[in-house]
């Protein structure tokens, strides 16, 4: 559960800023409570697209991952149609920009190897995304419709298997209409709610800002589907390690401890600098499955994933963590900003929604496929990831994290289930608030387990078992 933390309150006076709130699906499309982007980014790179633009975060968060830079004059003409060449390149940037093994002869009879885009379309029709058309065109130039940005993000995602329903959830669409699959597939991942007259528009073009849209919410999805990739080129705490837990307070960085978890926010670049060159570790602590009203991105999370308030924290309501297209950006940014700011790892709070009365319907599988989505999030930013409580779920999702934080287990006669991450060698931070040293530390040292004693609030005091 989410730690007191008093110093955090203090933020929201000066913190939250005012939050555009977004619609999604394509231009002019309505919007849908679960459909407000969910990333904020405080300033904008074009002239031509204001702070109040739609789609602003996305064109924003386009042109920061490098898939378009714009025009020359610094404007981004987000109402100007997109061809089918230019997706093309947008969706090679996307990937990577992969190395291209460029055959002699084009794969299309009007693309030319000397045209602007010739190795993204090449690239495109190597991977499947796009055979062209029937008479051995691909019409470049072309307006790029919303029905084929249905088919290239269905194949890009690898064709997963996906069976499309018997009643279209667009009334300008039957299961026999061309692309049927390929568009009900991207409503069901959330990328598209359609338009407010309940039509899907197939044959219209798109425009830049819509393609924006397209490419963000499904590249998430994308993404979430992912396994996690482990690089290896990352800290990851030790077993027996020492730790301080500090969530409210200022903080003390004099600790006797090798590792320090604390508050994302309230913790500076700066501090952890200072306790780098101390010999120091430090992971950043976040909430992964509430919404806090205080945090600064709290306008970022729409009411419909929103729930129930946490027993005992009242400025906290669970997260619907099904709707990953709307939460696994915030989580990114948040954990962009732990890596800034130079920490090591991070400690994703409220993971164990499932067993809660969160005010969603949540099953196991849902809370085991947001926490490896979370994982990957962390290890692709070269992070140490914590897995914090959630102890039903240890053992399969153990491979996935690499040192787990856990409260009151010896309370509770759980601490057992902790020693698949002992096992593994990963280190397990444990502590508890109400029982003293005498009654746990024995047996959780024998376990393996970095315990303390802590006050509820985690302030600066600690009372470490002894070694």
């Amino acid at each position: 559960m989410c730690e007191l933390n008093p110093g955090r309150l203090l933020r929201t006076v000066v913190a939250i800023a005012t939050v555009i709130l977004m619609t999604f699906g394509y231009a002019n499309s309505a919007s849908a409570s679960n459909s407000v982007p969910p990333v904020v980014y405080r300033s904008s790179l074009f002239s031509d697209v204001g702070f109040d633009a739609k789609f602003h975060t996305e064109i924003i968060w386009l042109a920061r991952q490098k898939i378009t830079t714009g025009y020359s004059d610094g404007s981004f003409h987000p109402k100007e149609s997109v061809s089918r060449e230019a997706f093309a390149a947008f969706l090679y940037r996307l990937a990577g920009k992969p190395a291209v093994a460029l055959p002699s002869r084009s794969p299309f009879k009007d693309v030319n190897k000397s045209d602007q885009f010739y190795k993204e379309i090449v690239w495109l029709a190597s991977q499947g995304i796009t055979t062209g058309y029937s008479d051995g065109t691909f019409r470049p130039e072309g307006n790029i419709t919303r029905e084929a940005i249905a088919a290239f993000l269905y194949r890009e995602a690898g064709k997963p298997s996906f069976s499309p329903p018997t009643k279209s959830p667009f009334r300008d669409m039957t299961p026999r209409s061309s692309f049927y699959k390929e568009v009900t597939w991207l409503a069901k991942s959330g990328v598209t709610t359609g338009y407010s007259d309940g039509t899907f528009r197939p044959k219209s073009s798109v425009t830049r800002e819509a393609t924006a849209a397209f490419l963000y919410r499904g590249h998430a999805s994308l993404e979430s589907s992912k396994p996690v990739v482990d690089s290896g080129d990352r800290w990851v705490p030790a077993v027996g390690d020492s730790w301080q837990w500090q969530l409210s307070g200022s903080l003390d960085t004099g600790v006797s401890a090798q590792v320090f978890d604390v508050d994302a926010y309230d913790t500076s670049a700066a501090q952890v600098q200072y306790l780098h060159s101390k010999g120091r570790y430090v992971i950043c602590y976040i909430s992964a499955g509430s919404y806090e009203s205080y945090s600064p991105d709290s306008g970022s999370f729409p009411s419909a994933v929103r729930g129930q308030t946490l027993d005992g924290w009242q400025d906290e309501r669970w997260l619907d963590i099904r709707q990953l297209n709307v939460l696994l950006p915030i989580m990114a940014a948040r954990m962009d900003m732990c890596a800034k700011k130079g920490f090591d790892a991070v400690e994703p709070d409220n993971v164990d929604g499932y067993q809660n009365q969160t005010g969603f319907a949540l099953t196991a599988k849902d809370q085991d496929t947001y926490n490896r989505a979370i994982a990957k999030l962390a290890r692709d930013r070269g992070l140490a990831v914590g897995l914090k409580n959630d102890l039903d779920q240890v053992a399969q999702l153990e491979p996935f994290f690499d040192f787990a934080v856990n409260e009151q287990c010896a309370e509770y006669g759980e601490c057992t289930m902790l020693t698949p991450f002992i096992q593994a060698g990963k280190p397990v931070f444990h502590v508890e608030y109400d029982l003293p040293l005498s009654s746990f530390c024995s047996t959780t040292t024998k376990l393996g387990f970095s315990s303390m004693r802590k006050n509820l609030d985690l302030d600066a005091a600690r009372e470490p078992c002894p070694k």
